[in-house]
């Protein structure tokens, strides 16, 4: 039996709708419509889910908080209130609704002080390693402040998202070599099952995933065989 690997899905708020995610040009986001729903009202994006795969924890992400051009908190209390496990939120700045695990964003910090003020100040936070392609969002010095990370990490480079290139398990590697007690997630690239497995096999806890479910990439049967350690 494998090891097994968490999957989250990844769903990018926008202005009240589920948008789709690609390169991490957040001005250029549209909508979601694609091959698993044909909706973007995010409790029929949620339910969608639902339906492919019980999934235990949800990852949200409030645009709208993190480009500071508004919040989205009331829509995730009630998204959070009906999901049956757990829900990270990153929301830039801004406290999560209670209940909801915070994300910390490296993007949204000018300085390690500020961000170790802030994991300080959260409940079970997961801080999140921004990156878009080589360039280091947020404190240039934090990944090498390994003391400073709590035991959950995204591994999350923005270049990667919606792009079809795999994941960055060279990254990975390099930090679990780091902290090697850590629960990495990685974020960005996930193409189909056979990444799953690779960077299962790399030593990932988990991944974000979220074109490759928009898009049907995964069979349900699959998604519960690399969740559960079922798969070779």
């Amino acid at each position: 039996m494998s090891a097994p690997l968490q999957i989250i899905p990844a769903v990018d708020l926008m202005h009240d709708r589920v948008v789709r995610a690609a390169g991490g040009s957040r001005d250029r986001y549209q909508p979601l419509d694609c091959a698993l729903i044909a909706d973007s009202r995010p409790e029929a994006v949620l339910a969608a889910l639902l339906e492919l795969h019980p999934f235990d924890t949800l990852y949200l992400a409030d645009l709208d908080a993190i480009t500071g051009s508004g919040d989205q908190l009331a829509l995730v209390a009630a998204l959070a209130r009906d999901w049956p496990g757990t829900v990270w939120l990153d929301a830039g700045p801004l406290r999560p609704p209670e209940g909801v695990r915070p994300v910390l964003g490296s993007e949204a910090f000018a300085s390690l002080p500020a961000l170790r003020a802030a994991l300080a100040g959260s409940s079970q936070p997961v801080l999140s390693l921004d990156r878009r392609g080589a360039e280091t969002l947020g404190p240039k010095e934090l990944e090498q402040a390994t003391a400073d990370w709590p035991q959950d990490l995204i591994l999350m480079d923005l270049r990667r998202v919606g792009s079809n290139r795999g994941p960055d398990l060279a990254r990975l590697e390099m930090l679990r070599q780091r902290a090697p007690d850590h629960r990495f997630h990685l974020a960005g690239g996930i193409r189909h099952a056979e990444d799953l497995q690779v960077a299962r096999d790399a030593g990932a806890a988990g991944v974000l995933l979220a074109s490759a479910l928009w898009d049907c990439r995964l069979a349900p049967d699959r998604l519960t065989a690399i969740c559960t350690g079922q798969a070779d």
